[in-house]
């Protein structure tokens, strides 16, 4: 038996579910939150050390049909020469983002964590009343300069008149 590409991949994604297990859900919508600057890798398997297919910017869309217990989501109609992948669910979000620079306040009653990604380790801490600016707000989280940030502790900073 000739193994092709196509087949190598499926075979992947099949030893990946039976590894890792697999939640298959109906076929989702998402968005990929990261730092404007930065870039999300999109890979042959559910693993971090999985081979790189491509990569993903900020507020680019996605499509899955799947997740694994070990936090990667199953990536269908993606423009690499695969046409699917692995992508860490710590950058997907499943409501689109709005897409802005704006400064925001901390409002937290003490500090908030910034974290590496979607409830992520924690970076660095912010302080109450300290600004962040803001690239990509989803409903949950928002992107900022120090990291992600649960947008329930940051909100827009007042216009002066």
């Amino acid at each position: 038996m000739r193994f092709t590409r196509g087949k190598i991949w499926l075979l992947i994604a099949m030893t990946a579910m039976v590894l890792y297990g697999s939640a298959l859900a109906e076929e989702r919508e998402g968005w990929i939150l990261c730092q404007p600057d930065s870039y999300v890798n999109a890979r042959w398997a559910a693993s971090s050390r999985s081979d790189k297919l491509g990569r993903l910017e900020l507020g680019d869309r996605i499509r899955s049909d799947g997740v694994t217990k070990n936090g990667f989501v199953h990536c269908i109609g993606l423009t690499f020469e695969s046409n699917e992948g692995w992508v860490h669910a710590g950058y997907i979000v499943w409501d689109e983002p709005s897409m802005e620079t704006e400064t925001w306040v901390v409002n937290a009653g003490g500090r908030t964590a910034c974290r590496k990604y979607v409830d992520g380790p924690r970076r660095c801490w912010a302080k109450n009343h300290s600004q962040v600016t803001v690239f990509a707000v989803s409903s949950e989280w928002a992107v900022t300069n120090r990291g992600f940030i649960r947008t329930k502790y940051i909100e827009p900073m007042e216009e002066e008149t």
